[in-house]
């Protein structure tokens, strides 16, 4: 992210010494519930149909992952006066139980 900024022109860094500044955080989550799709709403059923009929599977009835990485960027600006950010991103990853 801050290789993109620096091209645009907004200098990034990850230390005071810049206004603009970037921060991540990473996180390993896991969940006890069993996430399962049995029972699919009306816009899942479309969008997995087409799935089906050109790859020849979907993940009906599978279990899902307990485990899943969530990784944020915020990025702030440290003259702005305020500590809302000016971008905020998630992404987050599951993980296969083994």
């Amino acid at each position: 992210m801050k290789t993109e900024f620096s091209n645009k022109g907004i200098p990034v860094a990850c230390s005071e010494k810049q206004p603009y500044f970037l921060d991540w955080k990473v996180s390993i989550n896991r969940t006890n519930s069993d996430r399962t799709n049995y029972n699919p709403g009306l816009l899942e059923l479309l969008l997995d149909v087409p799935q089906f009929v050109l790859l020849g599977g979907n993940d009906w009835g599978l279990h899902k992952s307990h485990h899943e990485v969530s990784v944020t960027f915020i990025l702030t600006n440290k003259y702005a006066n305020t500590d809302i950010p000016l971008l905020r991103k998630s992404n987050i990853y599951y993980i296969n139980d083994k």
